[in-house]
């Protein structure tokens, strides 16, 4: 049983046109519609610029600024020796290869989906696959959200 001051998901919603904004078999009908490559455009340069620009420029910042706190210069030189030591900037490596991969799906994922006009938080939909009437033209179903 509920608490009747724990107000309901539901409630949040009511009077909201679930429909606005899409066309008759519920998929987005934005004037921007963008292709597959002009999304995957779009991400690549904004991706690029956070992991080849934006990052490395916040990582060497926090590294200076952290040189400058007592005692932090020498807790910063010994552990960059100890990855010196053992040889593990591979490590360090091995992580930006992840996030390059994870950034390609995120570029992947979202150029096929500007193409597919299936906005978020939907990402997934389905078509009743019927050959029988009234299901036959019957339009796609969209992931409740």
């Amino acid at each position: 049983e509920m608490d009747s001051a724990t107000p309901l998901i539901a409630d949040e919603f009511k009077g909201r046109d679930e429909f606005k904004g899409r066309d008759e078999m519920g998929l987005s009908k934005s004037p921007e519609l963008q292709t597959e490559a002009e999304a995957r455009a779009k991400y690549w340069s904004m991706l690029s610029v956070l992991v080849f620009l934006q990052a490395p420029v916040l990582g060497w910042l926090l590294y200076l600024a952290f040189r400058f706190i007592p005692g932090q210069a020498a807790n910063l030189d010994k552990k960059f020796a100890f990855i010196v030591k053992y040889d593990l900037g591979w490590v360090f490596v091995s992580l930006l290869i992840v996030l390059l991969m994870k950034s390609y799906q995120t570029i992947n994922s979202n150029g096929a989906r500007a193409a597919a006009r299936v906005d978020r938080p939907d990402q997934h939909i389905y078509k009743i696959m019927s050959p029988n009437k009234p299901f036959v033209d019957a339009p796609y179903i969209l992931m409740a959200t």
